[in-house]
């Protein structure tokens, strides 16, 4: 874990103290850091909702725990988890933070890919039955709420299994690929098409007025 330590009676908290890990994971020596407001470790992006939640912490004294976009020397960014802490002198008066860095990007980028592949089917890129059920449970809602028509098509690829057998699955995938994006591309963005298994296909069409425009849409 990186360690840095900031004095509280220097401005804008300096440090004062990194310790080896902090150069190997941020790239920055020891040299370069030290002076230096932690802050520079999220270079220009400074738009995220956990530095408020820090810089709260800091100016009330107390201890956080924040997941920050954080930079290298070399530009790159990584996920930072950062756990701050206030030290008191034996007079109760508030000297130093310590604050304790982990890199978590390969943690962060796992969680995300098992995010994607619970909601995305890994085939074509398109919503899973997962993602489906939840994108036709909304469109419902808002149909019944706001008075708007919806559809729900069921698409079935005919003879499908001709071309497996014929032409191998390297060919098949290739063409539900194909078929995939040709959907998507005659739907509007708040539409649906998603990938029901095998070679069958789901369409949620919602937010229409008229039902006659659903039909021509089909």
């Amino acid at each position: 874990n990186a360690v840095i330590i900031s004095e509280y009676r220097r401005p804008d908290l300096r440090i004062i103290y990194v310790n080896p890990a902090f150069e190997r994971i941020t790239g920055y020596l020891r040299a370069e850091a030290i002076g230096r407001d932690p802050r520079f470790l999220q270079a220009a992006d400074v738009d995220q909702p956990e530095i408020d939640a820090l810089r709260l912490a800091l100016k009330e004294a107390r201890e956080c725990h924040v997941v920050l976009r954080s930079y290298r020397s070399d530009g790159t960014m990584y996920w930072n988890d950062v756990s701050i802490a206030p030290v008191r002198g034996e007079d109760g008066q508030l000297t130093h933070y310590v604050a304790v860095l982990n890199d978590i990007t390969e943690t962060r980028r796992y969680q995300e890919e098992l995010a994607l592949r619970a909601n995305y089917d890994s085939l074509t890129g398109l919503p899973n039955r997962n993602l489906l059920s939840d994108r036709a449970s909304t469109a419902i809602v808002r149909a019944r709420r706001y008075g708007h028509g919806m559809a729900l098509v069921f698409i079935d690829v005919d003879n499908f299994r001709v071309i497996n057998d014929s032409l191998g699955y390297a060919v098949g995938n290739t063409i539900l690929r194909l078929v995939g994006e040709r959907l998507r591309c005659c739907l509007r963005e708040v539409d649906t098409v998603a990938r029901f298994g095998g070679d069958e296909f789901v369409l949620v069409l919602g937010d229409h007025e008229d039902e006659k425009i659903i039909s021509s849409q089909i």
